[in-house]
């Protein structure tokens, strides 16, 4: 009698703790935008971060530049940038995003994305981003860990 006492108190505390985290988890946002490279305009997310928010950014995909001999680049652009998906946040600093990134920024507001060119509307293909916002306050504190 006393044992099952121990596994329902258990499972209920279990699923206490399953319920907490998942309480926290659900501030995190993911969002999947599409940026079109004949685009000359920044293509909203429907994300807004705010300051210290962990922002993950993973952009796929390969456009054609049309002006250019490149033939299909990827999210990272050629060696001079052409192509590269850019990412910034309001009227902010242009942030060269490529494949992948990771990092806060110090500016609130609406994540904004566009490719990288010249010229816009000879050009063709899309980056498909997957936008992960993580709050702030959801992230552990930091541990200071000594050396031994």
């Amino acid at each position: 009698m006393k044992t099952r006492a121990l596994l329902a108190l258990a499972a209920a505390l279990w699923g206490a703790s399953v319920a907490t985290r998942a309480e926290v988890c659900s501030a995190i946002t993911n969002e999947v935008v599409t940026v079109d490279v004949r685009n000359d305009e920044w293509t909203p997310a429907a994300i807004k971060a705010k300051p210290g928010d962990l922002i993950i950014v993973r952009a796929t995909g390969l456009v054609k530049i049309a002006h250019t001999l490149l033939g299909e680049v990827p999210p990272r652009g050629n060696p001079g940038g052409v192509g590269r998906l850019d990412m910034k946040v309001g009227t902010g600093t242009v942030v060269p995003v490529g494949d992948r990134w990771v990092g806060a920024l110090h500016d609130p507001g609406t994540l904004r994305f566009r490719i990288n060119a010249e010229r816009y509307q000879d050009n063709a293909g899309t980056y498909r981003v997957n936008v992960v916002v993580v709050p702030a306050g959801t992230l552990p504190a930091s541990v200071k860990i000594d050396a031994e």
